[in-house]
């Protein structure tokens, strides 16, 4: 790592406005030094605002440095880009979670559901949201719809016990 992390810094120094060079370079230091690795990606996006993978970044430097309103700013960014990309819904739902706050969760995913109704992961996680702390009828039917969409569009194991364990 050490190696590839000067080689990069040469490179970036060489080519300054090369917002992959610090894309790169952040990605890398997210595992050693978090403070190197906001400096890059708060340079990937003065270099190209609009670098959701970048806000997103950020945005988990953030809350892992106690800051949970400072990572939902980053990941709200992020979605104003890249409104088609389920992680963005799921990192905003995990923060809403950490912070206890269930409703605003359960509704970021489900704006993500309506606007990328693809991803089973969207459906996945708002259930789990529902099973744990609602139990009105309006959630009992998501719950269902939920696994019945997940499961057409992933037949995956879990989502059929979830779904075979609420009947």
């Amino acid at each position: 790592k050490e190696i590839a992390s000067r080689i990069l810094e040469n490179e970036a120094g060489k080519n300054p406005k090369n917002y992959n060079l610090h894309f790169v370079l952040g990605t890398m230091y997210m595992a050693i030094d978090f403070k190197k690795a906001k400096k890059e990606f708060e340079e990937v996006v003065r270099l190209k605002p609009d670098h959701y993978l970048s806000y997103i970044s950020l945005g988990y430097l953030t809350e892992a440095d106690n800051n949970p309103e400072g990572a939902i700013t980053y990941f709200k960014k992020a979605l104003s880009y890249s409104p088609n990309e389920p992680v963005v819904y799921n990192a905003l739902a995990t923060v809403y979670m950490r912070q206890n706050k269930m409703d605003e969760a359960k509704d970021i995913l489900e704006e993500g559901i309506k606007i990328v109704n693809s991803d089973e992961s969207l459906y996945f996680n708002q259930t789990l949201i529902l099973l744990k702390f609602y139990q009105g009828q309006k959630e009992q039917e998501k719950i269902v719809r939920n696994m019945e969409r997940a499961i057409k569009l992933s037949p995956k194991e879990e989502y059929y016990f979830i779904l075979g364990v609420y009947y």
